[in-house]
């Protein structure tokens, strides 16, 4: 019985050790940013915002199913901060023209622009 409790040990501290990169990338999808941060919003597509924050860093999101409209929403859309926070896979966005609900989905860092 105790090598059982051993190896049962063992091995989740090697499944807590491959879940290290997961856990990086889960703070990121769900990561909340402070609207003060938010210079402003770019509809690239149906399913990508890009979110330019104040200092230069530009955050992807790519909501949770195809939004339809978004791209053409020539209004734009708005959201409810919570605490000041827009947060990824957490809050839902309304397309100002059509009143459409569509649900943020996963930030990851955008890269910058390559210098022409």
């Amino acid at each position: 019985m105790k090598s059982l409790t051993i190896a049962l040990i063992g091995m989740l501290g090697l499944a807590g050790t491959a879940y290290a990169d997961d856990d990086a990338a889960a703070r990121l999808a769900s990561r909340c940013i402070n609207v003060a941060y938010i210079d402003h919003t770019q509809i690239i597509d149906d399913n990508t915002i890009l979110f330019h924050l104040r200092g230069g860093e530009t955050l992807r999101n790519t909501l949770i199913d195809k939004c339809v409209g978004l791209r053409m929403a020539s209004r734009g859309f708005t959201y409810v901060a919570r605490n000041n926070e827009v947060c990824g896979n957490m809050q839902s966005i309304k397309l100002n023209d059509t009143g459409a609900i569509c649900l943020l989905g996963s930030f990851s860092e955008e890269p910058p622009p390559k210098p022409h």
